[in-house]
């Protein structure tokens, strides 16, 4: 009936859903509605908090930063026009040697299934490298998987085949690739060993895989945990 009155109903309806008639005095009303705002400041300020924890935790998956908890998986340091290939190949084993153990006996009697021929058939696969994105990285295996004819359904990138950004040639960043749990070790590092050969002017060959080597050797001869005395590099 008053402009007031339509006010603090609107409010009221619009913030808490319901409306309290027997609420007439002004005094009242101002601390009421003092209590509903300030109830949605905090609400608002809460789903904030909780909404930057979320992005921040999507933002860090995508970013490929996050650290690797496979064991016995085969690391790829380092990207060239060889890696799209070199993920073709390991599909390939993984395909065939699923097939080989998906017929209904070896699906129900574990001991009858037919043992891989290479780590690699068996275990993940996980690419650490700087040259692009962790999304890029995702976007060329995926292209280059399908152009092969290989199905998503058996080899799934992000999944069988895991890319990580980083430097190859740090120990923090080998460390969360899980270098110090892999049971083996592929560096395809030339373009990095063309670069110092070109800043070297001529007088370091190798340079980058060096590196690699140096910070793979202080990182498995000084981790604390048990060494794989089957890892290949």
């Amino acid at each position: 009936t008053s402009l007031p009155d339509a006010i603090y109903t609107a409010f009221e309806i619009i913030v808490s859903m319901d409306y309290k008639s027997h609420i007439q005095n002004t005094e009242h009303r101002f601390v009421y509605l003092t209590m509903l705002f300030t109830g949605v400041m905090i609400f608002g300020v809460f789903v904030g908090f909780v909404t930057e924890a979320v992005t921040s935790f999507m933002q860090s998956l995508t970013s490929g930063r996050t650290k690797v908890v496979e064991r016995g998986h085969t690391l790829v340091l380092g990207w060239n026009e060889s890696t799209p290939r070199l993920g073709c190949q390991t599909a390939f084993l993984r395909r065939a040697w699923r097939v080989q153990n998906e017929t209904w006996a070896r699906t129900l009697l574990p001991w009858l299934r037919v043992p891989p021929a290479t780590p690699v058939a068996r275990s993940r696969v996980v690419l650490l490298a700087n040259k692009y994105a962790k999304g890029e990285m995702d976007d060329i295996l995926g292209t280059t998987l399908a152009a092969r004819g290989i199905s998503p359904k058996r080899t799934r990138i992000g999944w069988d085949v895991i890319c990580r950004h980083g430097d190859p040639t740090e120990v923090h960043d080998l460390v969360r690739a899980g270098a110090q749990h892999a049971t083996a070790i592929l560096l395809m590092l030339n373009e990095l060993d063309e670069e110092e050969l070109r800043a070297s002017r001529g007088l370091i060959h190798n340079g980058g895989t060096t590196r690699a080597l140096l910070a793979l050797r202080h990182l498995l001869y000084g981790w604390e945990g048990e060494l794989n005395p089957d890892l290949r590099i």
